[in-house]
């Protein structure tokens, strides 16, 4: 245990004495896992609208207009039974007249048109399907294509609609490998800029280095003091990123939200502190790890120790 404290409390003295070198280090690794983070939540952020941009995409299915409704009910819950299918919604000839009167309620041409027609409905009943991903709407598509109740459909909509759920999908899928690179990259530049930094540190106490091997330190003693400073760069610059982020989102979250206006509420700050724990925990390994490893090399590599 004296050896531990005795390395703890060097590394310490190390720290707080080269001041101007430990706030270098600090302030390097504070933005390294600053960009981390703000990848992670990109990629949160991409994911939370990628997840809105899905849930607006459906497929309408447009009945014959004497089509029964008991058969149309029955198509639905048949429908609602695809593990694929999320949410169906059964649109009436009568409440499919009832919005669109709504809809155009200021357009006196189309009111005209619907008066001269003597009270008739010429709108179908529809259902609207939305899946569970927008990659499982050919499969829905062929499932009511195959359906004894083919007969009483109109229009299935899938084919205009087809080219944009591919888009979506695609898009999503581009969103989530680029995140994943940037995270590898963004992981390696900060190993490399965080080492030279470290490696500077430890350059700066070299002859304190070559007075501990003349009076017979181990190689655990001499790279012990540096490991801890390591230890101690990596957290204060993840605690430094955390609270960065923290004030950050606050101040620029309506900002955020308005550029995303109406996919609904982004809430980046409110998803930051309700998984702060786990920001917390990234950052600290990030940091503790950057450092402790950076040092180990520099000290093993470059110092020849």
């Amino acid at each position: 245990m004296s050896f531990i404290r005795r390395i703890i409390k060097t590394g310490w003295q190390s720290f707080k004495r080269n001041a101007l070198v430990s706030s270098a280090a600090i302030l390097i690794l504070f933005v390294t896992i600053s960009l981390i983070t703000g990848i992670l939540l990109f990629n949160a952020l991409s994911a939370k609208v990628i997840g809105a941009i899905k849930d607006r995409v459906s497929i309408g299915v447009y009945f014959l207009t004497n089509a029964p409704e008991n058969d149309i009910l029955a198509l639905k819950g048949k429908l609602a039974t695809l593990p694929q299918v999320t949410s169906i919604e059964y649109v009436s000839r009568t409440e499919a007249l009832k919005r669109f009167r709504l809809t155009h309620q200021k357009d006196e041409v189309i009111n005209q048109a619907l008066d001269q027609l003597g009270g008739q409905n010429p709108l179908p009943a529809s259902l609207t399907i939305k899946a569970d991903d927008p990659k499982n709407y050919p499969e829905i598509v062929a499932y009511i294509e195959k359906s004894p109740y083919v007969h009483m459909i109109n229009e299935v909509d899938f084919g205009k609609r087809q080219k944009a759920i591919e888009n979506i999908s695609r898009i999503s899928d581009n969103i989530s490998h680029a995140a994943f690179m940037g995270i590898i990259i963004m992981a390696v530049i900060s190993f490399l800029v965080s080492f030279n930094t470290l490696r500077l540190a430890i350059h700066s106490d070299r002859h304190k280095i070559s007075v501990m091997r003349l009076v017979g330190a181990s190689n655990n003693f001499v790279r012990g003091p540096f490991i801890v400073q390591g230890i101690i760069y990596g957290c204060v610059g993840a605690f430094l990123s955390f609270s960065f982020w923290v004030i950050g989102l606050k101040l620029f979250n309506s900002s955020i939200e308005a550029y995303f206006t109406g996919l609904g509420p982004v809430a980046l700050d409110q998803y930051y502190i309700s998984h702060w724990m786990w920001f917390l925990g990234v950052t600290i390994f990030c940091g503790v790890s950057i450092g402790v490893i950076s040092s180990v090399i520099a000290v093993s590599k470059h110092l020849e120790v």
